[in-house]
């Protein structure tokens, strides 16, 4: 009787089986795929990653040295020689959980920035809260925390929420950007933003921001920009950097109100004083 090599079920040369396994890592390579499609739909849907797991959050952020969503764009200005100096302050207009889409928590974290957090969303803000206003936290006294809009004027809004909160709003009539349709409609207290001047000037007069003052102006406010920052004008204070997420039409407002494009950096555009 002939014999008949044999072959190993771990011999993946031989033919049969390897087409077989082939198959199989396309099968599972095709599942993986749509898991994690599926997984990133759920957990956007649901805002699970902005809001959810803090202890998560800490442990990648510092892994990134930066803000996580927006490119490290604090290195990016250090790298075409500005000097950020440790001890200044921040403002963050919009400021999310305090990590995905900051652009507060490289300074804060990093170069022990005094920091003023505003966020309006109210499932979001918990994460905030958690992050840096516990009784125990290291950050109580040098981070403080606004649960509310900024707008010309105090008044009551309505507070439009969307999924994943990227893009949720103030402004009745922002059109679709990402969601077809808000998950909450509600109303919250929206402050006048002559506000951050009057911390501003409080805080230099107190030393707070180093001493040669050096302060950040952060604002996300989905639509609402133009009209924060022209408050912040007319009150009169200006700011060192100014980080604006907005179009690039306003790059001429900015112009008109003294402050010039330092970088653009994925949808932040970066200003600075125009001296002389």
């Amino acid at each position: 009787m002939k014999d008949h090599p044999r072959r190993s079920c771990y011999d993946l040369t031989a033919g049969p089986i390897s087409a077989g396994w082939k198959g199989r890592w396309k099968t599972a390579l095709l599942s993986l795929t749509f898991a994690i499609l599926f997984i990133w739909r759920w957990a956007t849907r649901y805002r699970f990653v902005r809001t959810g797991f803090v202890r998560f959050n800490n442990l990648i952020a510092p892994l990134l040295m930066s803000d996580l969503s927006e490119g490290q764009l604090f290195y990016r200005l250090e790298g075409m020689g500005m000097n950020l100096p440790a001890g200044g302050c921040v403002w963050d207009i919009g400021a999310n959980d305090g990590v995905w889409n900051s652009n507060s928590f490289y300074l804060i974290n990093y170069l022990n920035y005094t920091a003023t957090l505003f966020e309006p969303d109210a499932e979001v803000f918990l994460s905030l809260r958690k992050r840096y206003a516990a009784a125990s936290s290291a950050f109580r006294g040098r981070v403080e925390l606004f649960n509310c809009g900024l707008v010309e004027a105090t008044k009551l809004m309505e507070y439009r929420v969307f999924p994943a909160s990227l893009e949720s709003t103030l402004v009745k009539d922002k059109k679709r950007q990402f969601d077809p349709k808000p998950d909450f409609i509600y109303h919250i207290a929206a402050a006048d933003a002559r506000l951050v001047c009057e911390q501003q000037r409080e805080y230099v007069r107190q030393g707070r921001c180093g001493r040669q003052p050096f302060t950040v102006l952060s604002i996300d406010a989905e639509g609402y920009d133009r009209a924060i920052f022209g408050r912040v004008q007319q009150e009169g204070c200006t700011f060192d950097v100014v980080i604006i997420e907005a179009d690039r039409d306003i790059v001429e407002p900015m112009r008109g109100m003294g402050y010039k494009v330092l970088l653009r950096n994925a949808y932040n555009i970066v200003f600075t004083p125009i001296k002389g």
